[in-house]
């Protein structure tokens, strides 16, 4: 009978901490937050939007409180832990808003094309005692019909003007008016 000089090692699981776990679950919701703001911005309402990035922001919030500490005990505390989530927060919002932008901007010069639409109709929205009004237009990319809304609070587009649009091929919900031809 022979005798094995080898103990057989068997690995201990460690336990995770709940801060841990919470950390990964938290900065998930704020990447999550930051793809849709910047990637997914215009396949949703402002709602949903707003939504995500506010939970990212609260998010941030959390994992700042779990990790750091200042001024424990102290009357400040809470004043520097806001003061530390501004500082956080602050860039970080600013740069997923000029990423978004650069998204914008490199979809249109890099899939760009030019397409003629025409004003479908002018509404107004009531938002908490201000008129804000919208003209709704409709265009076609490859052979399928867009409606899209845009700020008209001026006035500038009537019913039926024709607009020149530069859209993204690839992301038609992407564009920017470049001309509009009123119609008489």
């Amino acid at each position: 009978m022979m005798i094995s000089r080898f103990k057989h090692k068997t690995r201990s699981r460690r336990k995770v901490s709940s801060k841990v776990v919470w950390t990964y679950i938290l900065i998930a919701i704020v990447i999550v937050s930051c793809y849709l703001a910047i990637y997914h911005f215009h396949h949703y309402n402002n709602g949903v939007v707003v939504f995500t990035s506010i939970l990212g922001v609260l998010s941030m919030g959390f994992l700042q409180d779990m990790w750091f500490e200042v001024l424990p005990n102290s009357g400040w505390n809470k004043a520097a832990n806001t003061l530390i989530l501004i500082l956080m927060a602050a860039p970080f919002c600013i740069i997923v808003f000029y990423m978004h932008r650069n998204y914008y901007q490199e979809e249109l010069k890099n899939h760009g094309l030019i397409v003629y639409g025409e004003v479908t109709g002018l509404y107004k929205e009531n938002n908490k005692g201000t008129d804000n009004h919208y003209a709704r237009f409709k265009y076609q990319v490859m052979n399928k019909t867009w409606i899209q809304k845009v700020g008209n609070n001026d006035h500038e587009l009537q019913l039926y003007d024709s607009l020149e649009i530069l859209c993204s091929y690839e992301e038609p919900e992407i564009f920017e008016i470049k001309a509009y031809i009123r119609k008489k």
